[in-house]
């Protein structure tokens, strides 16, 4: 009678730890699909507002009117006329504004929600002036922010700040954060409120006093209202935290859900083999418990030897 209890133990442990290991298999299956990228990187982002004559051309492409809620992607040259502006709102919530008579580049922009650490931008400016507010990217990765000037390449650290180049040289005002200024003189650190001015891309960045900054240098810059970009930024902010703390919930409770079902499968295989076999739930569970040992040498000795 004992042996055959044990038998019926045995076979009934063997049966609830397989149900047991093909459910765990199938909550980390589920689990793995939807931790997948659901959709490929993002848009470089768009126009938001735009005045004056403001051309648009990506690659080769002819140049043509821009208006507002142009797609901008990878590629896109930007250039604007007399008495003109553009804002552009990038998908991380990165600002651009650009003064009049301003050439700027987006030469690479890769953004995904869920991949910051991977996602990067690198611009370019070829003349006229601008202020950048710093996105998700900017801020949660700074080294993946590059401008590239004609006098020196522009990193940031959290950072809102204006970029004007006028007679050859190129002014750096930090309205908050800091950047990193770097040619081939060296690289130097500059932070709020500070101005730096690099004369060349063979001379050292400097600080200047802003008696000595001329008239009038920032004047486009930051005249152009940006209100509007600004709320739109930190609304994607929040919605990007907000889509960070639904995946992490999610995880957490597919993980919750894997462990409650394990543990009531085989409290469940139990009972069952209990009231089937009149053997006590105690040494039924221990029949269990041997039964999943074995099974885990069994297989860590096929893995050894595999």
């Amino acid at each position: 009678m004992k042996q055959c209890a044990l038998a019926v133990v045995c076979a009934l442990a063997e049966d609830s730890m397989s149900k047991i290991f093909h459910l765990s298999a199938t909550v980390v299956s589920l689990v793995w699909m939807a931790s997948l990228p659901t959709y490929a990187w993002g848009e470089s982002g768009y126009i938001q507002d735009t005045a004056g004559l403001v051309s648009i051309s990506i690659d080769k492409d002819e140049p043509r009117q821009a208006v507002t809620n142009d797609t901008i992607t990878s590629g896109a040259v930007i250039r604007t006329g007399n008495d003109s502006y553009a804002v552009l709102k990038f998908e991380d919530g990165q600002v651009a504004n650009l003064e009049p008579n301003t050439t700027f580049k987006v030469r690479s922009y890769n953004y995904k929600p869920e991949l910051i650490d991977k996602s990067d931008i690198v611009f370019s400016m070829f003349k006229g002036g601008m202020r950048f507010v710093s996105g998700l990217i900017g801020k949660r990765n700074p080294r993946a922010f590059r401008l590239a000037t004609p006098n020196a390449t522009v990193g940031i650290r959290g950072t809102d700040f204006l970029i004007v180049m006028k007679n050859g040289q190129t002014y750096v005002q930090v309205l908050s954060g800091s950047v990193t200024l770097t040619n081939a003189a060296g690289t130097l650190t500059f932070s709020a409120p500070q101005t730096a001015l690099i004369s060349s891309p063979t001379t050292v960045p400097s600080v200047i006093a802003d008696a000595s900054i001329p008239a009038g240098t920032f004047t486009g810059a930051v005249a152009i209202n940006l209100e509007e970009a600004l709320a739109a930024q930190a609304a994607a902010t929040q919605a990007a935290a907000a889509q960070a703390a639904a995946a992490q919930a999610a995880a957490a409770l597919a993980a919750e859900t894997a462990g409650g079902a394990a543990t009531g499968g085989a409290q469940a295989a139990t009972t069952t083999a209990a009231t089937q076999t009149g053997v006590s739930a105690t040494t039924i569970a221990i029949g269990v418990g041997i039964a999943a040992g074995v099974a885990a040498l069994v297989n860590t000795t096929s893995t050894t030897h595999h």
